[in-house]
């Protein structure tokens, strides 16, 4: 009997040992995509957790279905490319993937502004919608993206102004040095601000020194760039945006057009996915975000209706102006600005009839 159970064990241990070579065997077999990353983010920004924590680990998976597995070189904080160069190095192929931030690239993508127009009555879920919605029925707003391929994009979150004083209506930015681009700065301009462009990790140092008063970026960008220690009052708007931050994650299109065909059909068939999935980590990080600001003694101040009333009679002459402009450029503009608007009329009926 003790030799049967002997032949059995060592059975068993063969039959192990041959899965386990079966195994290494087929792990060994994946072909290997190369691809090189770079950005200006630290690497523990939200984006960069959730490509390196759930977007590359799932699509893994998929990949090695069909034989292939990414091997991705990734380069953070300005290390390869400083932040104005590196959607010019991912269009020529100098790194494959890169991020595009819209409002740092409205020379590249002007009808995308329409994405971070302050007060369009979107939010963050809706607006990363209908960027899709907008690529896929106006020809010209797709074709703005036509050197890449997005693999995700998402609308950061709602933009508050960061200051180290009180100012609540556009009488009190009058004079003030604030970092704001695209739609935001032009709102602030209007307003009396002097908006400058900087590169995020400048940030810091500018608001430290006195050089900017303050910061128009989403709530969970403070942290981020550890700037809760050089701003003290976070001014949010009430009812509405004051503007978003449309960010994409792109790869350089001749460069996935040259990936075998099942290879960008699964990297595709998780735009969408990625896209919703990392809006909601936006939304999800907001707390500790709020909770990180407060330890550090700011204070939270939220516009009042009338408060915001000023801010719309701000706005407006910018929303036409903006179509005016697009038009003059032969872009489309009246056109992807009433498809805007209606998209997020629509997709605010949809969440309140979810709610009801």
């Amino acid at each position: 009997m003790k030799k049967i159970d002997h032949i059995i064990v060592i059975a068993l241990m063969a039959f192990l040992i041959c899965v386990q070579i079966t195994t290494a065997q087929g792990d060994s077999e994946l072909k290997k995509i190369s691809l090189t990353y770079s950005d200006h983010s630290p690497p523990d920004t939200g984006g960069i957790i959730f490509m390196k924590e759930e977007y590359l680990p799932r699509v893994q998976k998929e990949l090695a279905k069909v034989g292939y597995e990414l091997e991705i070189t990734f380069h953070h904080s300005e290390s390869l490319y400083k932040y104005d160069e590196q959607v010019q190095a991912c269009k020529v192929g100098l790194v494959d993937i890169t991020l595009f931030a819209i409002d740092y690239e409205t020379a590249r993508a002007p009808l995308h502004e329409i994405l971070n127009m302050p007060l369009m009555g979107y939010d963050e879920y809706s607006a990363t919608r209908i960027w899709f919605d907008l690529q896929d029925t106006i020809p010209e707003f797709g074709a703005e993206f036509e050197d890449f391929k997005e693999l995700l994009h998402f609308m950061a979150l709602p933009i508050v102004f960061n200051l180290n004083k009180v100012a609540r209506v556009p009488s009190d930015f009058k004079g003030l040095v604030m970092q704001a681009s695209s739609m935001p700065g032009e709102m602030l301009r209007s307003a009396g601000v002097i908006p400058v462009i900087q590169s995020p990790n400048d940030w810091h140092t500018s608001l430290k020194n006195d050089l900017i008063n303050g910061i128009a970026v989403g709530i969970t960008g403070i942290p981020m760039y550890n700037l809760q220690d050089v701003v003290k009052f976070h001014i949010q708007p009430t009812g509405d945006s004051l503007g978003l931050t449309g960010t994409s994650f792109i790869m350089n299109r001749k460069k996935f057009e040259n990936l075998p065909p099942e290879v960008q059909k699964i990297l595709d068939d998780h735009t969408l996915w990625a896209s919703d999935r990392m809006t909601q980590i936006e939304v999800k990080n907001i707390p500790e975000s709020i909770k990180i600001c407060r330890e550090a003694g700011n204070q939270f101040i939220n516009l009042t209706s009338k408060e915001m009333e000023e801010w719309y009679d701000v706005v407006g002459p910018i929303h036409t102006r903006w179509v005016r402009k697009m038009e003059a450029k032969d872009l489309p503009g009246e056109k992807v600005y009433n498809e805007a608007k209606r998209l997020a009329e629509k997709y605010r009926s949809r969440e309140m009839e979810s709610n009801l």
